[in-house]
């Protein structure tokens, strides 16, 4: 197995590498110590070498230690309630003919860490490792934290929780049966505890049918291609629509476009007509004739954006990023059937508006790319949230980057409720469900860090008529000007592609100053070349991180007036307040 991890001895200093076997030579000298969740392969080095940032690796990921992380929140009844749980685990391991060698309950200070050894799951090393290492997690234990992100660190054995002033200690089963007074004693003293230890190799992979794989949860919604088809980088979506074959009730729509496309491919008439024989199966060769005789004569073209083609979009196509295949040449008339088209469906009256947050009629169309950029601490999820509780008519995709699901849950019954985070978890804890959590109806969460093509097929798969990204730069390839830039004309191109509104939140370069109100513009966002091209609609959020004042306003609206008010945030309803109401 590879063998390099980050270790982190201050969270100021991320990104410091060095090999597994040697961090039980690295206490007690640093006593505040973490390390990566994951192991990395030796192409870290070579990234760092380069002077690349650690966080554009894309190499494999391996495991040796699963941490369950069960926090007890600080309060005496929670972590009496975290207690349970781990016990409760600990008879489920047990149940499964897991060894009590192959596991070890740890004391954190603050909660408890279950270390499981990895390969009684037999997890596979890869890329997709941390997807399918969350996604088993969470589904056995839906009460521990999300710590599977791939840049997730935790706490090591025996390094000191300065917040609590305890150490992280291992127990012994029979230890779990004490108060937490007596555990809490027990974490004052740093000393090895001798003979409390697991072993990380198992004769037998006994939870390896709880394994979930990432692949399986993501199931791609179209046909899976052989690898080595020609041209499967060309206008990829035909070929995935011409291998799916033909069905009942689209044959006619699906070979106008097959039709379309093998003619632009310059491929006679004839040809494409016995082509369409042989695929269509069943139908009048006449038919046939017919439709190839009218993209012939009438010149049809279909180009990217079309909704047939869009439903197969691949991004293994070349024209994936741009799409601009077959972008059409449109006459008054052409424009005219478009914009009528476009009334018919609503698509008009089908805005996202701003008024129950912002007192103002701001509105967010069909098509358009929006962008909430700021500085860190100034709530720009906080909004981005509140405008998806505000309009139950859409349905809403959120994707979480930096906040797991259960935290965003939280966040949001905060705002439905007006009720306070312990207040909340008290009533969760007493085993019962918040009133007013059916305002929520409408948000769907994913709280990992999707690729596009991920994202394109989750988005194919519920339809919604919203997509929110928090935050833009955790998209695809890490935190660079390259990757934002191709993030900002992705999201313009996918929101004109669904026809659906797409709002991401988007942080200042570090370099953009203090947190002074009124002093940021456009410029200060990350990736700002390409936001002031690509997005439709930009909103700063301004204020002082040491109060709690804001400053909403537009940045750049192509097609709405500008405005400028002020809010402040209400730590306990997780909300922005207009001042005065």
């Amino acid at each position: 197995m590879e063998s390099m991890i980050e270790i982190v001895t201050s969270f100021q200093r991320r990104g410091e590498f060095d090999d597994l076997r040697k961090l039980p030579y690295l206490l007690p000298f640093h006593s505040n110590l973490y390390r990566s969740v994951y192991i990395y392969s030796d192409q870290i080095n070579q990234l760092i070498a380069e002077g690349k940032d650690y966080t554009s690796y894309q190499g494999k990921y391996f495991i040796d230690t699963i941490v369950l992380d069960i926090d007890g929140h600080g309060s005496p009844k929670a972590m009496e309630l975290a207690k349970e749980k781990v016990n409760d685990t600990v008879a489920w391991l047990m149940s499964k003919d897991v060894d009590p060698d192959n596991f070890l309950v740890w004391f954190s200070g603050g909660g408890f860490h279950i270390h499981i050894a990895a390969s009684l799951f037999d997890f596979k090393p890869g890329r997709n490792l941390p997807d399918s290492v969350r996604d088993t997690m969470l589904t056995l234990f839906p009460y521990g934290d999300n710590i599977y992100y791939p840049r997730a660190i935790v706490r090591v054995g025996y390094s000191f929780n300065e917040k609590r002033k305890l150490w992280k200690i291992p127990l012994t089963l029979a230890e779990l049966s004490l108060d937490i007074s007596q555990i809490k004693q027990l974490a004052k003293s740093s000393e090895i505890r001798s003979g409390i230890s697991y072993d990380k190799d198992c004769l037998e992979p006994a939870l390896e049918s709880y394994r979930v794989d990432a692949e399986d949860k993501f199931k791609k919604t179209d046909i899976d291609l052989p690898e080595k088809t020609d041209f499967i980088n060309v206008v990829t979506c035909m070929h995935k629509l011409y291998e799916r074959g033909p069905i009942e009730g689209r044959r006619h729509t699906d070979m106008l476009r097959l039709a379309s496309w093998m003619r632009r491919g310059h491929m006679p008439a004839s040809v494409v007509n016995d082509s369409l024989i042989r695929w269509a199966a069943n139908v009048p060769e006449k038919e046939i004739e017919k439709i190839v005789h009218d993209v012939y004569t009438k010149d049809y073209r279909y180009g990217c954006n079309d909704n047939v083609r869009s439903e197969y979009c691949d991004s293994r196509c070349i024209y994936f990023e741009k799409k601009n295949e077959g972008t059409e040449v449109m006459n008054y008339d052409d424009m005219d059937a478009e914009m009528i088209d476009f009334a018919l469906m609503g698509g008009y009256e089908h805005y996202m508006g701003m008024s129950a947050v912002v007192d103002t009629e701001y509105r967010m169309y069909p098509g358009e790319f929006i962008v909430v950029t700021g500085d860190t601490g100034v709530n720009k999820s906080t909004f981005v949230q509140q405008l998806a509780l505000e309009n139950p008519s859409h349905k809403i995709l959120y994707i979480s980057t930096e906040v797991d699901r259960r935290l965003m849950y939280r966040r949001f019954l905060q705002m439905v409720t007006s009720m306070g985070k312990d207040d909340i978890m008290s009533v969760f804890s007493s085993g019962n469900s918040l009133p007013g959590s059916e305002r929520l109806k409408h948000i769907l969460i994913v709280d990992n860090v999707p690729t596009w093509q991920r994202l394109v097929d989750i988005a194919l798969d519920i339809k919604p008529t919203v997509i929110i990204i928090d935050v833009l730069e955790d998209i695809g390839q890490g935190d660079s000007l390259e990757n934002i830039e191709h993030n900002a004309r992705a999201s313009k191109s996918l929101a004109m592609q669904l026809n659906n509104i797409i709002i991401a939140v988007n942080h200042m370069r570090k370099s953009s100053g203090s947190f002074r109100r009124n002093t940021k513009t456009l410029d200060d966002s990350k990736g700002s070349g390409s936001i002031k091209q690509k997005a439709d609609k930009v909103i700063m959020i301004e204020g002082d991180n040491t109060g709690l004042e804001r400053t909403v306003r537009s940045g750049k609206a192509r097609d709405e007036e500008p405005f400028s008010k002020i809010l402040t945030f209400n730590p306990t309803t997780f909300k922005l307040e207009l001042n005065g109401h």
